[in-house]
C-alpha cells in the first residue's frame, strides 16, 4: 500500500521544479489523482494504464470508500477496473 506522505499538489510543485524526479510511485500517485479528479465529475479517462500491483488494492478501496461516501458516482468503481485493467 503506498504512503502518501505529501500532497499531490506537492508532488507536481516538485515535479515542476526538477526536486523529484517521476518514478513508478510517483505517476500512480499522480495518474490516481486525475482519475478521482475525473471521476467526481462524472467524465472516465478512456485509456487503459497500469499501476503497480501493490497499489492497485488501496485505490480501489479508496474509490469504494468515496463512492459510500456520495463523493463518486457508483459506476466508478467499474470505470476504475477499465481504465487501470484491474484483474
Amino acid at each position: 500500500m503506498p504512503r502518501l506522505v505529501m500532497k499531490t499538489s506537492d508532488v507536481e510543485e516538485n515535479l515542476a521544479h526538477y526536486r523529484l524526479g517521476i518514478t513508478a510511485d510517483t505517476l500512480s500517485i499522480l495518474s490516481f489523482r486525475k482519475f478521482v479528479q475525473m471521476a467526481k465529475l462524472g467524465i472516465f479517462l478512456h485509456c487503459s494504464m497500469h499501476l503497480p500491483p501493490e497499489h492497485m488494492e488501496f485505490f480501489r478501496e479508496t474509490v469504494l470508500r468515496l463512492i459510500q461516501a456520495g463523493e463518486m458516482p457508483p459506476s466508478a468503481v467499474n470505470e476504475f477496473d477499465q481504465v487501470f485493467a484491474f484483474d
